[in-house]
């Protein structure tokens, strides 16, 4: 009788011990949910990597998602691979794209208004007599432009010898050794390049002839943010707030070393 009495109550000890480990994991897997979900609040866009806009972009848009009690991460990526991201959900959307990306993206939703802009400009030899003031004045010519980058997509669309390359340093090496004659770039990331030495003696820019205003793009799952940051815009927009952003954030851009290019 008493080895059964014993027997019993080491059975209830254990079912005891079994019972608190069980409300031990079930506490540690309910505050992991709430990190999880916790994180999941985090927005992560993706940027066109190296380009001076886009750092101009990411800047104003941080501040505009701050302002808002929004917690945004920005991360950057060839353009080509930004876009596949965005289209397969692997990122909540992108910080900065023109009109025309959208257009055949339904499940892209485009805040409205803008909130930043771009300039296309081309881009020769010194020595080059080419005065580019409107795309049609590409024609005939060899054209280079940067892989994946809509603006500059829309300018080349119709021209036979076009080269597609990586970067902004890509395409002035491509015209400094006359593979193109002309190449197709943002006016202050070309600004930035032609600061440099090793460029300002061999190139200049031959045209600004197009402008763009650039948006910030959301898939359908972070709907519920739409109206907010838009209004948001609308409200540095009425204020001044907004330019003041653009000129801190260019200043910024345009300092910024090497290793971001």
């Amino acid at each position: 009788m008493r080895l059964l009495i014993n027997q019993i109550s080491h059975a209830i000890q254990l079912c005891a011990i079994c019972v608190k480990n069980l409300v031990l994991v079930t506490f540690i897997s309910l505050f992991s949910l709430g990190a999880s979900s916790s994180e999941s609040e985090t927005i992560v866009f993706g940027s066109n990597e190296k380009l001076v806009e886009q750092y101009v972009a990411q800047y104003v848009i941080e501040n505009i998602y701050d302002s808002i009690g929004l917690k945004l991460q920005v991360v950057p990526l060839p353009p080509s691979r930004a876009k596949k991201a965005n289209l397969k959900r692997r990122i909540d959307g992108e910080i900065a794209r023109i009109t025309p990306y959208g257009n055949d993206k339904p499940s892209l939703i485009r805040i409205e208004p803008s909130y930043y802009y771009l300039e296309t400009a081309a881009y020769c030899l010194k020595d080059s007599t080419f005065e580019i003031t409107k795309a049609e004045d590409l024609k005939g010519l060899s054209v280079a432009s940067i892989r994946g980058v809509a603006h500059s997509d829309a300018a080349t669309a119709n021209l036979k010898k076009v080269y597609k390359l990586d970067s902004a340093m890509q395409l002035f090496q491509f015209l400094k050794f006359k593979r193109a004659d002309v190449v197709i770039d943002t006016e202050i990331n070309g600004r930035r390049l032609l600061q440099k030495d090793q460029y300002r003696s061999f190139i200049k820019r031959c045209g600004v002839f197009k402008r763009f205003e650039l948006f910030n793009y959301i898939n359908e799952n972070r709907a519920e943010i739409r109206h907010k940051v838009s209004n948001e815009i609308r409200a540095l927009q009425a204020s001044g707030k907004l330019n003041e952003l653009i000129k801190e954030a260019e200043k910024k851009a345009l300092l910024l070393g090497p290793e971001h290019f």
